[in-house]
């Protein structure tokens, strides 16, 4: 493990999504990518991370806040 490097690991080809992606764009990667986490980017730079679990927690305050009216 000592003389191993991140680079022969790490994923190579990364989803990333713009800071201005709508959620759908980001639900349509999840999706087709079977992936958990998408970096979020500004100019190319991270800004964040968006799971998936961050996207279902939106979508379940979103159904608890319009059954409520």
């Amino acid at each position: 493990i000592e003389e191993s490097l991140v680079a022969d690991y790490m994923t190579k080809e990364v989803n990333s999504l713009d800071i201005e992606a709508s959620l759908d764009e980001a639900a349509n990667i999840f999706c087709n990518n079977s992936i958990r986490r998408v970096p979020i980017v500004q100019e190319g730079r991270l800004v964040g991370v968006l799971s998936r679990h961050d996207l279902i927690n939106f979508v379940r305050e979103v159904r608890r806040s319009t059954a409520a009216v």
